[in-house]
C-alpha cells in the first residue's frame, strides 16, 4: 500500500530553501566578486551585510516554522526542519558575530600624527598595569611614514 504524502511536505521544504538562502547568497556574492563579476562594495557591503543580513533573519524565522510544521508529523517533515534550523541558526549566528566585530573596530592603530593621539593610545591603565605604551609615532611602527601630500600623482604611486 502505498503512503499518503506527508501534509506540509513541500511548506517545509520551501522553508528549507528559505532557511539556505542567506549562506546561498555570501556564497554566490563571494564567488562573484573573486571572478570579478561584481566590485568588492557591491559584493561585501550591499549583498553580503545588508541583503544576507536580513536573509539571515527571515531563514531563521523560516527555520522555527518548518519545526513548529513538523511537530505534526515528526517522522516524515523533522528531517527537513532540522536541516533547516542547522542551516539557518548558524547562519545567523554568524551574522551576529560578524556584526558584532565590525562594530568594535580594530584593536589598536598606530599613528604618525603626534599632535593628535588617538584615545585608544595607552592601553595599559585598562589591562591593569604595566602592558605596551602607546602606540603612536615611528618610534613604535619604524613602517608607518606620514603620507606624503606635496607630490606627484606618479611618484605617490610609485612610493605606495
Amino acid at each position: 500500500m502505498a503512503r499518503a504524502p506527508a501534509k506540509g511536505r513541500g511548506l517545509v521544504q520551501t522553508l528549507l530553501v528559505v532557511a539556505g538562502a542567506a549562506p546561498l547568497l555570501v556564497l554566490l556574492s563571494a564567488l562573484g566578486v573573486r571572478a570579478g563579476l561584481l566590485s568588492l562594495e557591491t559584493g561585501w557591503s550591499l549583498l553580503t551585510l545588508q541583503v544576507a543580513w536580513g536573509l539571515a533573519w527571515l531563514g531563521a524565522a523560516a527555520a522555527l516554522a518548518a519545526v513548529v510544521l513538523a511537530l505534526g508529523d515528526l517522522r516524515r517533515l523533522g528531517v527537513p526542519a532540522l536541516a533547516a534550523v542547522l542551516i539557518a541558526g548558524p547562519a545567523l549566528a554568524g551574522f551576529v558575530w560578524q556584526k558584532g566585530r565590525l562594530a568594535t573596530g580594530a584593536v589598536e592603530h598606530v599613528s604618525t600624527d603626534l599632535e593628535e593621539i588617538p584615545g585608544f593610545g595607552d592601553l595599559r591603565a585598562q589591562r591593569g598595569g604595566p602592558g605596551p605604551g602607546p602606540a603612536v609615532g615611528p618610534d613604535v611602527c619604524p613602517g608607518a611614514q606620514p603620507v606624503m601630500r606635496q607630490v606627484a600623482p606618479q611618484a605617490a604611486g610609485w612610493a605606495l
